[in-house]
């Protein structure tokens, strides 16, 4: 059995880890039946997408060419830059909503 201690710092991979264990517990001892189905689906989705994410920062860290491509945490968030150069605000409201209809 393992030992947590109070306070000790909890990573993604010991929530992706629990996560796992509560997917196989639904698929192998409760057969995806009923409300399990639902909470193997959530369980199982969110352990990959949180393995994955930090899948994606690792190689960002570990490998070489993409040490240049990481961000260096000087940049804007997404949203604000792609605000700030209009790109947003098209597919948010399109062009011709904007254009008022010539009056007859």
């Amino acid at each position: 059995m393992v030992k947590v201690e109070a306070g000790a710092k909890t990573t993604d991979r010991d929530i992706a880890c629990r996560l796992l264990a509560i997917a196989v517990l639904g698929f192998y001892v409760f057969k995806i039946s009923g409300p399990w189905r639902w909470i193997f689906i959530i369980t199982a989705t969110a352990a990959l997408w949180l393995d994955a994410f930090v899948g994606i920062i690792q190689a960002f860290a570990k490998l070489p060419p993409l040490h240049e491509l990481a961000p260096k945490g000087s940049e804007p968030p997404f949203p604000f830059a792609a605000l700030r150069d209009g790109r947003l605000v098209d597919r948010l409201v399109p062009v011709e909503r904007l254009i008022a209809a010539p009056t007859p």
